[in-house]
């Protein structure tokens, strides 16, 4: 029976669980070159010297630790896998002589703390940590403008809903994840339906505002009272994250995941907030954009382009300076009435919507009506309002167990042309439509999984993502697994889920290598194609385009070079 994880030492785990240190385990030598990275500008410290830093933890140390403790590689507890996180740093606190602030993720586990930079290089040589980064102190902006003018009446109904026809009285029993301030205004307790709050102590009172705007727009009630949302009365889990600071975005970003994963849910994830610093913290190789990456998996996730009339892979989520298929994660850009860019409101002067590459869908955005914490009515501007509107419209689709990249598939589905271009490129707005409409490849069964070994071979379809001590490892950097679908099936592709010990924070890409090949018989020996996924991390998907083609089949070649081979999940997609 398990009582918890007790404080074990760590020496005792490195060198007794296994004899040797991990580097020299049956995974074979693995020698990386880890980094401390700081702010490329001054920024703020404690006047001692400390500044802010994530300290990045190997998965595997996690797992051997968790099994050493528990004795064995049963499935583990949320709370088992924070108080492993935990035990590491409390071991540092001693060994460094540093406080832990909070546990950053636990999916991709990370520890905040304030230290210096020689602390940072110390702490670097432990062979449990993967990195160190600093990252920033400062607020981040919610992404909202200003007011404008708007009919109202006993319920109003924004232009909005009908500008993206779903002014139809339509809902949804799929869930909405706030990551905004939290939901507390009264109001929301008569005009929405708020089910689920995680909420960190801290937030300004008048940044509600922003949160309960949202809330109302998504899914105010349509009761002849306020407003009426684009899913009225669609369930609403909040994660109020207080000041907007960034450790505080990834704890909240991480309470989204690990409720996701406790309930079994996969639904649409909301996020309206925007970086204007340097480096931008939403960007895929930065730390919120990789737990954006690793939240994917179970959430279509939305963010807001930014309001500062500049480019959006500057201020939000992009990979490499684009957009990328099949990853889950949407930017989206806000409109006007007449389907051009926003340009901001009033009250103050406002900027326009920001643009480019990593925009893949519009929404309006411009002169929104919606709920006031106090009860009354308000009309703001911001691509804030834009993200959660397709979010709104993506959970429309399918159901509890629909997965991000059909969502996202969905919605790709549904854009439109406006005829006006921004920075460009074409304007593409969302539109609902029925999902009858189109055909979207969706998640395929297999029936067996041939691999070198079964240890945790049942973690690789048990729709499970982020527990650190149940997942396949393939013992190596190169493996073969191949999936047998039951029968000939259409195939699109296929999309794994990763655990990586490679370093997350020295700014260096870090391929991982993927050749595909199919039959409708054993062996699998038609070549499907290869896949670089160009800046792997850990509890990231990565998604493999293929044919479409006919196959029973589908056997999937492994090569990393900077970790062992090892997967929590493997989904395949087709007809």
């Amino acid at each position: 029976m398990r009582t918890g994880l007790a404080l074990f030492s760590l020496s005792a785990l490195i060198l007794g669980a296994h004899g040797v240190s991990y580097a020299q385990n049956a995974r074979g030598p693995i020698f990386i070159e880890k980094s401390v990275t700081d702010l490329p500008f001054a920024s703020k410290n404690s006047g001692d010297g400390r500044k802010n830093y994530l300290i990045y933890l190997d998965p595997f140390y996690i797992k051997d630790f968790i099994d050493y403790a528990v004795g064995g590689v049963e499935k583990s507890t949320l709370e088992e896998r924070k108080s492993a996180i935990k035990n590491f740093g409390e071991k540092f606190a001693i060994e460094y002589g540093i406080e832990i602030d909070r546990i950053s993720s636990v999916a991709t586990p990370s520890i905040n703390s304030r230290f210096t930079r020689e602390i940072a290089d110390k702490m670097l040589q432990h062979p449990a940590v993967t990195g160190v980064q600093e990252v920033f102190d400062q607020k981040i902006p919610l992404s909202q403008s200003n007011p404008g003018d708007i009919t109202s009446g006993n319920e109003t109904v924004s232009w909005a809903l009908p500008y993206t026809n779903t002014n139809d009285g339509w809902s949804t029993s799929n869930n909405f994840y706030l990551i905004d301030a939290p939901l507390t205004a009264p109001v929301l307790a008569n005009d929405a339906n708020i089910v689920f709050q995680n909420n960190l102590s801290g937030g300004e009172p008048t940044e509600t505002l922003h949160s309960t705007f949202i809330a109302g727009l998504v899914g105010g009630l349509f009761n002849n009272y306020g407003v009426r949302g684009v899913n009225w009365g669609m369930a609403i889990k909040g994660f109020g994250v207080g000041l907007g600071h960034t450790p505080q975005i990834l704890e909240r970003i991480t309470a989204a995941m690990n409720e996701a994963e406790a309930t079994n849910d996969f639904a649409v994830a909301s996020l309206s907030m925007n970086r204007r610093d340097t480096p931008n913290e939403f960007q895929w190789n930065q730390p919120v954009g990789r737990l954006i990456r690793a939240a994917s998996n179970r959430l279509f996730f939305t963010q807001s382009a930014g309001n500062n009339n500049g480019i959006a892979c500057e201020n939000a989520y992009g990979h490499q300076q684009s957009a990328r298929d099949n990853d889950g994660i949407m930017v989206v850009g806000g409109l006007q009435r007449d389907g051009s860019r926003m340009l901001g409101g009033t009250n103050p002067p406002a900027l326009a919507s920001n643009a480019g590459a990593c925009v893949e869908a519009w929404a309006p955005a411009h002169e929104i009506t919606s709920l006031d914490p106090s009860g009354n009515l308000r009309t703001s501007s911001g691509t804030s309002y834009a993200a959660p509107i397709v979010a709104a419209i993506a959970a429309r689709y399918g159901n509890l167990i629909t997965r991000p990249i059909e969502r996202e598939a969905y919605i790709k589905n549904l854009l439109a042309n406006t005829g006006h271009f921004a920075d460009g490129l074409p304007i593409k707005k969302v539109s609902y439509l029925s999902p009858s409409f189109f055909s979207i490849p969706r998640r395929l069964p297999y029936s067996t999984v041939y691999a070198p070994h079964n240890t945790n071979i049942a973690s690789l379809y048990d729709g499970r993502f982020y527990d650190p001590s149940y997942f396949w490892d393939a013992g190596s950097n190169s493996t073969s697994i191949t999936l047998d679908l039951g029968s000939v099936r259409y195939i699109t592709g296929v999309r794994v889920t990763i655990r990586s010990s490679a370093p997350q924070n020295d700014g260096n890409l870090k391929p991982m290598y993927f050749s595909l090949w199919g039959a409708n018989a054993q062996p699998a020996d038609t070549p499907l194609g290869s896949f670089t996924e160009p800046d792997q991390s850990d509890s990231a998907p990565i998604y493999i385009g293929i044919g479409p083609i006919n196959t029973q089949y589908i056997t999937i070649e492994s090569y990393n070079p900077y970790s062992s081979v090892a997967f929590s999940e493997i989904e395949a997609y087709g007809y």
